[in-house]
């Protein structure tokens, strides 16, 4: 730590990663098109008197739809390169394949909204990234939220540190489903 000119250090290289990837999407991607790119891990180095020698970043990419996947996986890899060449460090991007984009049938949607009634609320547009996605390439599907009411004290998402789960809402869930599955089937 005590002489940064001679090393390579991880934390000033990694540093740019979070702002730029999420200028990517903010400044380089059309709102329209709908896409994410949340950084939710950022480590680097073991002790306070040593240059980090190794950064690790992971976060999702998430879209509507995989062709603007491709887009902005292609525009991040231009930013690791750049940042590499400016900052003189190497970067590895690795990319895992997980999910597809999650799109519900039409068709089903409605049936499904007259079935349930006042019951059935729709849900803001939300990415998410679900193994349900795979079965919406094979047939028509309907990816659902059993919501509560913030009467029951919950006011915490999903994937918040905060969030608590109300068991008692799951009788509504199954009721739902099986008024669905008895007028359908």
């Amino acid at each position: 730590g005590g002489q940064p000119r001679t090393a390579k250090d991880a934390v000033f290289g990694a540093s740019p990663h979070p702002g730029n990837l999420h200028a990517l999407i903010s400044r380089w991607l059309n709102p329209l098109q709908g896409g994410v790119l949340p950084v939710g891990t950022f480590h680097c180095g073991d002790q306070i008197n040593v240059t980090a020698g190794k950064a690790t970043l992971s976060g999702i990419v998430r879209a509507f739809n995989d062709e603007t996947k491709e887009q902005i996986l292609g525009r991040m890899k231009q930013i690791c390169d750049g940042i590499a060449i400016a900052y003189e460090c190497g970067i590895d991007m690795k990319v895992k394949y997980m999910y597809p984009p999650l799109l519900n049938d039409c068709g089903l949607f409605e049936q499904v909204k007259e079935i349930l009634g006042e019951r059935f609320v729709p849900a803001e547009k939300v990415m998410l990234a679900e193994d349900f996605a795979y079965y919406t390439k094979e047939l028509p599907s309907l990816f659902m939220f059993l919501g509560f009411a913030e009467e029951s004290g919950i006011r915490y998402p999903l994937h918040s540190t905060k969030f608590d789960f109300d068991e008692h809402i799951l009788l509504n869930g199954m009721q739902a489903y099986l008024d669905i599955a008895n007028t359908i089937f």
